[in-house]
């Protein structure tokens, strides 16, 4: 730890953006991914608090224009186990409503929508036309690429099944609409 710490210390940059990227994302990754097997399926009925339906709702909106494939689980775990831990415990509803309540009365900077700001900007999704890739076996087992139109991902990978194929990612709108063939 002391030698990272040097290294971090000698490179230029924000020392712990460097740190978490090192040391932490991997492990935090890994509960997570725990995390996504272990929560229940949320839906509104499962709250009486209004808020709690609100912060689930947020989840949803957020889940709809979410569109890397790799980390919607994960994101969707984080947002399912902070709605439980508000709906279920006083002191943790308490303080993220304070901190809701805080960051109403500043100056908080919204900087653009992460479609504007991703270096990746095909990973948000602007609900319009949503596209993705999907990859399944043609009748002469080759496989196959092709790109659909679908309004959410669940419907994208309904649309994948009926190919017998899977979801491979989600397009941006620069993305040309082609079919391609792989051997």
């Amino acid at each position: 730890m002391l030698e990272l710490r040097r290294s971090l210390q000698d490179s230029s940059g924000n020392e712990l953006s460097k740190l978490f990227h090192i040391t932490l994302k991997d492990v935090v990754k890994k509960g997570l991914d725990i995390l996504v097997n272990k929560l229940p399926e949320l839906n509104k009925e499962k709250f009486e608090r209004p808020n709690s339906q609100l912060l689930l709702k947020l989840r949803n909106d957020f889940l709809a224009h979410e569109n890397n494939i790799g980390t919607t689980p994960r994101l969707k775990s984080i947002f399912d186990f902070v709605i439980m831990l508000y709906d279920s415990d006083d002191y943790y509803r308490h303080r993220i409503d304070w901190v809701i309540q805080e960051i109403k009365k500043k100056d908080f900077v919204y900087e653009g929508s992460p479609r504007e700001l991703d270096p990746k900007p095909l990973w948000w999704n602007d609900l319009e036309n949503r596209r993705f890739l999907i990859r399944y076996l043609s009748a002469e087992s080759k496989q196959e690429h092709l790109i659909i139109i679908a309004p959410t991902i669940q419907q994208a990978r309904e649309k994948a099944e009926e190919y017998g194929g899977e979801v491979v990612r989600g397009l941006n709108k620069e993305e040309e609409l082609v079919t391609c063939q792989t051997s």
